[in-house]
């Protein structure tokens, strides 16, 4: 910014002919002032960027001001008006500018997943995928890629997110380093609940060396804070204790993705604290519930919510424990998020049996345990296979609950 605003100083503000130049100063403004957190900024200059680029409508410039104009109304709970904003100007675009139009799709489908709305956004979302390829928008491609690898996960439609990593990955030097790594970790999700262990490891070391690519650290120990993930949904709590020092669990501002490493760290924190010593635990919860709802993220509050139901669970206070479980589903079941119930495993499991019997009966419901029920059921008649254990010398019941363990039912 001070690099920029130093080259500023050589343009006539008041000149017709520097308004272009000006109108990036602004958007490079709104972007820099969304990432750290300035959301009232952000649209001032948002605004002013769009006013000068008024007869740039299908730049590339005007797109990425557009987007941080849309994404700061949001954070600031206007979601009707980012939306509508949005809609507009893919409208009023002409019918032939599909990569204007394309662009901001992108922005769209990430939207609906930041509000937890990720079932609208499928078919529009295979378009957008399409189109950015063949435009070689790589930027959002990535973009369109994760929202709909996100969409797939969390209603457990496991092959679709294997087949958006597949796509993604054909081209993982052209996009965003961290857009590519967040599809790689969903892709590392779907397989953890297919059992296939194997391959999980394999594309957890794939994903260490894309990082190491590009010389950012921060990238890096992201990996690290998914790989503590992966270690504690199959009880290998010691190899998550081991990572504990060499992550980063608050790499960026939880705003975009569905993984988010500062939940890591709280269910690193929840087992490796003692029962009657969970106290920062609860404060770190109630901290990201309140940010959840200050930058207004669906998506990341259904998260916080549900393991603040399980925090009221470990500590016996059942009745806390499925008022909060009522709150997460009222969230939830708008973008049918199944999967964030089912990773949580046994102890979500026990917990939503707390629930009335009419609740219990409610179709959403049904959905998540015949999920957590089919995979119990199947992975107890699995026949013993390398490529979900390492290890050869077990006998067929030791594999069956082994696996069962590292789904979290002991």
């Amino acid at each position: 910014l001070q690099m920029a605003e130093k080259l500023m100083k050589s343009y006539d503000p008041a000149s017709d002919s520097s308004r272009l130049e000006w109108g990036e100063y602004h958007a490079l403004q709104a972007g820099c002032s969304f990432y750290t957190g300035k959301i009232e900024k952000s649209i001032h200059h948002a605004d002013y960027a769009l006013e000068l680029l008024q007869k740039n409508p299908d730049s590339y410039i005007h797109s990425f001001t557009l987007a941080f104009k849309v994404l700061s109304l949001n954070v600031m709970g206007n979601t009707h008006e980012a939306e509508s904003l949005l809609q507009k100007t893919i409208n009023n675009l002409h019918p032939e500018n599909r990569i204007s139009s394309m662009r901001l799709e992108s922005i769209k489908s990430l939207l609906f997943i930041i509000n937890g709305r990720n079932i609208t956004l499928v078919n529009s979302g295979d378009t957008t995928l399409r189109v950015c390829k063949e435009e070689g928008m790589w930027v959002f491609h990535a973009m369109a890629a994760y929202a709909l690898t996100s969409h797939h996960y969390v209603q457990y439609e496991l092959d679709q997110v294997q087949f958006y990593y597949n796509d993604i990955t054909k081209d993982k030097y052209s996009g965003r380093p961290f857009w590519v790594i967040h599809v790689g970790f969903m892709s590392c999700l779907a397989l953890l609940a297919k059992g296939d262990i194997n391959e999980l490891k394999n594309r957890i070391q794939s994903l260490y060396a894309y990082a190491r690519l590009f010389e950012n650290k921060r990238f890096e120990t992201t990996v690290v804070a998914f790989e503590i993930e992966i270690a504690l949904r199959i009880n290998d709590i010691s190899r998550a204790k081991k990572l504990g020092n060499k992550a980063q669990f608050d790499p960026y501002p939880p705003v975009f993705y569905y993984y988010f490493p500062q939940l890591t760290q709280i269910k690193l924190l929840m087992v490796e604290k003692d029962i009657n010593h969970m106290e920062e635990v609860r404060e770190m919860l109630e901290n990201y519930l309140s940010l959840s709802t200050t930058i207004n993220n669906i998506t990341f509050r259904i998260q916080v919510l549900a393991l603040y139901a399980l925090w009221f669970y470990k500590k016996q206070d059942y009745s806390a424990a499925v008022e909060k479980l009522r709150e997460v589903i009222s969230y939830a079941k708008q973008g049918q998020f199944l999967r964030t119930f089912v990773d949580l495993g046994a102890d979500m499991q026990k917990l939503l049996k707390k629930l009335s019997p009419s609740e219990q009966r409610s179709a959403f419901i049904q959905s998540i345990c015949r999920i957590m029920k089919e995979e119990q059921n199947g992975l107890l008649k699995l026949p013993l296979n390398d490529s979900l254990l390492t290890r050869n010398d077990l006998k067929q019941r030791e594999v069956s609950v082994l696996i069962l363990v590292t789904k979290g039912y002991r």
